[in-house]
């Protein structure tokens, strides 16, 4: 895939997540990946802005890359990067 993934592309994830996530029928067996998610996410960051930039940053703001399973966490780092 050439195209990288935008922050609009990564909310709409999270809003199709959470449908997912919210669907009651027993026959749907979903679960989040909380390793993967964050391996996903950091890959993103570094493949974005760096992976100096994106540790450091981090680091700043007393984060670790664990925190990165909450969206709105990454969201926002992303958008401070992305403000530089």
């Amino acid at each position: 895939m050439d195209k990288e993934l935008s922050l609009d592309d990564y909310k709409r994830f999270s809003e199709f997540e959470e449908k997912l996530l919210s669907l009651k029928d027993s026959g749907i067996v979903y679960k989040k990946e909380d390793d993967l998610e964050v391996q996903i996410k950091k890959e993103a960051l570094f493949s974005h802005f760096g992976k100096d930039e994106t540790t450091q940053t981090m680091k700043k703001l007393n984060l670790n890359f664990e925190d990165l399973i909450n969206q709105s966490v990454y969201i926002e780092i992303y958008k401070f990067l992305d403000s530089k």
